[in-house]
């Protein structure tokens, strides 16, 4: 005796069900309306529809979670800017600087999070709140002059100053020059 047929012996037994053969169509039935429901699934999933809506729900998950990293990318940024530039301590005050970065995002080729590390080396070379966007501002057009990350080209434009004695808008028309040399110059 097979295992299935022990089975409906014991579940006929147990349900006061008297005709085996009876329980064994119900089981039947239920066995073609399981098969019939995946031989559904499977067409459908087979459908060019079915597959683009997977497509674009695995698009939006992805979009979501880049989204997401950038977000977090960009706060672990900020908190670095309020470590190291004074007068952030209000609320009001850092959410101020939050925005002016944000906006520099919008009117220059550089991430949000490019602009925080700008200002957050800016802020540990002792480079004045107020003086902060120009700066960065000066930073942006040498990274992209030099076809570099605004991460390199911060901390580099905040330690030139100091190396080479020269002001912050003395260092930029160093850079201005040196740019200007290797656009005409095999360099």
């Amino acid at each position: 005796m097979r295992a299935s047929e022990t089975a409906i012996k014991i579940i006929a037994s147990i349900t006061g069900m008297a005709d085996v053969e009876a329980l064994k169509k119900s089981l039947g039935g239920l066995q073609g309306a399981a098969k019939s429901a995946q031989d559904g699934l499977r067409k459908v999933v087979a459908t060019d529809a079915f597959k683009a809506a997977a497509i674009g729900a695995g698009a939006v998950v992805a979009g979501l979670a880049l989204a997401t990293k950038t977000a977090i990318d960009f706060e672990e940024s900020m908190a670095d800017v309020r470590k190291v530039v004074d007068g952030l301590e209000s609320p009001e005050a850092f959410k101020a600087m939050e925005q002016e970065i944000i906006g520099l995002s919008r009117q220059m080729p550089i991430a949000a999070k490019g602009f925080a590390d700008i200002y957050a080396a800016a802020g540990q070379a002792g480079i004045a709140q107020e003086e902060l966007k120009d700066f960065a501002v000066q930073v942006a057009q040498v990274a992209i002059a030099f076809d570099m990350t605004a991460e390199p080209a911060g901390p580099s434009m905040a330690k030139l100053p100091t190396s080479l004695g020269l002001s912050q808008l003395e260092v930029t028309g160093l850079a201005h020059a040196m740019n200007q040399l290797s656009n005409h110059m095999a360099s």
